[in-house]
This record gives C-alpha cells, structure tokens and sequence, in this order.
C-alpha cells in the first residue's frame, strides 16, 4: 500500500483586549507548551512513528499560534492515526483539566482519580501521559498558563484545527489556574544486595559520592564502609584503571507508574560495606580460572 505524506495545524489563538500587544514571555511559553503536549502525546501513541512539528512565521497583526503537522498516512484510512491522536489528545485532556477544576487528582493507569471525592475519569492512553505530573507537556502547559495570567491583556486561549473555523478547546482566563500539576509524593525504596561494580571514579572525601558501573547502569552511591575509607585515604588502598569492588550496596529504586514498575535510580545509592578490592591482575586470574574449569 503507498505510502504519503499528510499536513495540518493546529491553531493556538490568544484572545485578547483592544486588540492589545501580547508580552513575549506569555507567546514563547505558550508555543514551547504546545510543543511539548504534541511531543508527549507522539511519544505515548507511537514514538516509532513520523511527525514533524514546524512553526509558521507569525502573520502582521495576529495572535494566531500556527503548529503545521506532518505524518505518514495511508490514503484508504482517511486522517493520520498519529494527527488524530494529538488533537483528540489536547482536546482531552484540556476538557478533563476544566472538569476538575483545579482539584488534585492521583493517576491509576489510564484513570485520572480526583482526590476530593474519588471521582474516577478514564481517559485514552495518549492522554494519560499528560496527566503524569512529569509530563515535561504537561509541567509546560503549567508554566504558560501561569505566564499568561500574569499578562492582563489575555482573556482567552482557544485551540482549532487548521482549514476549521469551530474551536474544539476553550480556555478562560479565570480557568487558567486549573492548569497547574499537582505535586505528588515520589515513591522510592531501598533495596539492599551483594554485587561486583566497576569504578568509574574513586572518591576519599566521605562527603562526595563514588561513581560506578552496575549491570551497565552508571550511578554514583556515598562509601559507607569508614574503615575501607579510611585505608584508602591512608594510601592503603591503590587504584588503577578497570579496579573493581565486591560490596553490600543499598540500591534506591523509584517506582515508575508508566511502567508499573521500580525501576533503579541513578543516584542516592550507599555502599554498605566493602568485601574485597578488585584489581585487574585478580579479574584476569578469575578469568583463566574459569576457563580452565570450562575445560576440564
């Protein structure tokens, strides 16, 4: 089946005053935001496939925020899945922002629970990414919104498709406040084990943090072990290039409610103890060890 390329907008329009001029901090944080919200909707679609987002120069006298969009489509199936999802995307989520109307809310999958009442709203699975409060879509929109009240001449922001007049999402002034993200309570645990990890950079101030290499993550992890830390600032401990430690180490693991999932942190990690110091000459001798059992 061919394979073509299919184009839209999406129109941003702030709605002011007297025909009044806009400040530049309210346009540029309002075109980075809707930047974004179309990137994180793209990405929770599908990231692997095309759109391009290109912004058409602003016209002589007009407030008009013009996103012309480009995907892949296929003749037969009329509108791009990818274009569909981002307006039907915006259209959701800002209808569901109005609705809660400032309220918190916690999210379970693709549920929005309002926190005053429990009130649950299902949403489609490209629109639950914007309300994860780290949604970098959803923290911008926050942050035009709040630049944009503080202009006074803004009443109003509405949204349209290109080659439409009717506008499918509309913004008050008195409801840009509903836009902020709730804070939430990052859920992180200690998970303690045994393990091998490389030594990416030695430190013998007990203030700073060890970098290293664990199951090809790089993290850095604080040397709780003071008599290891103390033979090494002694000079009893030597280090060279590719040295290695055998050590009880306090892993920190956030959950990550995309994934469902605790998924290991990169930094806030503790070395609990020391249990041997590596060298390459060792790793070697290991090495030919076991490849002489492999033969036997």
């Amino acid at each position: 089946m061919p394979i073509e390329k299919q184009m839209t907008a999406l129109i941003t329009e702030l709605e002011t005053a007297d025909e009044g001029s806009v400040s530049p901090q309210a346009a540029a944080s309002t075109v980075l935001a809707v930047d974004e919200l179309i990137a994180d909707i793209h990405k929770a679609y599908a990231r692997d496939q095309e759109l391009v987002r290109r912004l058409r120069p602003f016209m002589r006298g007009s407030f008009e925020i013009v996103f012309e969009l480009t995907a892949t489509a296929t003749p037969l199936i009329g509108e791009s899945p990818v274009l569909a999802a981002v307006f039907n995307g915006i259209r959701e989520y800002l209808a569901t922002k109005l609705h809660i109307a400032g309220r918190n809310y916690t999210l379970e999958g693709d549920n929005i629970v309002v926190v005053e009442g429990g009130e649950r709203i299902a949403v489609s699975p490209s629109t639950a990414i914007l309300f994860d409060p780290r949604s970098t879509g959803a923290i911008a929109a926050e942050q035009a919104f709040e630049k944009l009240q503080r202009d006074p001449i803004i009443s109003e922001v509405r949204f349209r498709k290109g080659g439409e007049l009717e506008v499918f999402s509309r913004i008050p002034r008195s409801d840009f406040s509903y836009m902020r993200v709730p804070e939430t309570i990052r859920e992180i645990k200690e998970h303690p084990i045994r393990a091998v990890v490389a030594i990416r950079s030695a430190a013998f101030d007990a203030e700073l943090a060890w970098r290293l290499i664990w199951q090809d993550l790089k993290l850095s992890a604080e040397m709780e072990d003071k008599s290891f830390l103390e033979r090494a600032v002694a000079g009893e401990e030597s280090f060279s290039h590719k040295d290695m430690l055998d050590v009880t180490m306090g892993i920190m693991h956030e959950f990550d409610p995309r994934l469902e999932r605790w998924v290991p942190m990169s930094k806030g990690h503790t070395i609990k103890k020391v249990w041997e110091h590596i060298k390459p000459a060792e790793q070697l001798s290991l090495g030919d060890a076991d490849n002489e059992d492999g033969g036997a």
